[in-house]
């Protein structure tokens, strides 16, 4: 089979999944250390968790954004990411659907084809292009952010590291936020031309 054939014939597969039982669901890429604390003043110590990579024509992937949109009440960008998602699940864009790309990190490490929204603990969706990826949206559970204490830390900058790994090139448009700028910047973010919130970090040549 050609690779334009085989290219042709998986998105078929999953087109047709949409409206059959057939489902393709979230893909665990790699298993990635964050900063966890077991219990309140104890020291943070590396801890494997799942980053996994949701598959918008899935019926369970999109259901657990639906759930993440709706519990996570401080999370808009969550809800733009379910939106944003759906509308994959109803398209027949070829083009769109292969280029948008939705990730998360959970500390589910088994039965990934049924995630537990419960225990995502951020999500991302980024526009592919080659090795360069725009970052549309990155979102942390805000119950872990608020959790009195922090059970995690640096979940953000655990999500960028790891798409670090997959792209050469990162551009997004930050939130008008001098706290989220220095968020970015602290990840090696740089400001690009002109524009104040447009920002890109590149990997390095060596």
């Amino acid at each position: 089979m050609s690779k334009i054939n085989f290219t042709v014939f998986i998105y078929n597969v999953m087109k047709i999944s949409n409206n059959t039982n057939i489902n393709f669901t979230a893909q665990l890429k790699k298993y990635i250390p964050v900063k966890h604390s077991q219990t309140l003043g104890s020291e943070y110590e590396d801890k494997d968790v799942s980053f996994v990579e949701l598959n918008p024509y899935s019926d369970q992937d999109i259901k657990t954004l639906e759930n993440i949109s709706q519990d996570w009440t401080a999370g808009i960008f969550a809800e733009n990411i379910h939106s944003d998602a759906k509308k994959i699940y109803d398209s027949d864009d070829e083009l769109y659907t292969q280029s948008s790309k939705f990730y998360a990190i959970t500390s589910q490490k088994n039965n990934l084809d049924s995630l537990d929204s419960n225990k995502i603990l951020a999500i991302c969706e980024l526009k592919e292009e080659n090795k360069n990826g725009f970052l549309h949206y990155i979102q942390v559970n805000p119950d872990v952010i608020y959790n009195p204490y922090f059970e995690y830390k640096r979940l953000g900058s655990a999500m960028l590291d790891t798409l670090k790994s997959y792209y050469d090139k990162i551009e997004l448009y930050s939130f008008p936020s001098e706290l989220v700028l220095d968020f970015y910047k602290r990840n090696k973010f740089r400001v690009y031309k002109n524009g104040k919130y447009y920002m890109h970090w590149e990997k390095e040549s060596k």
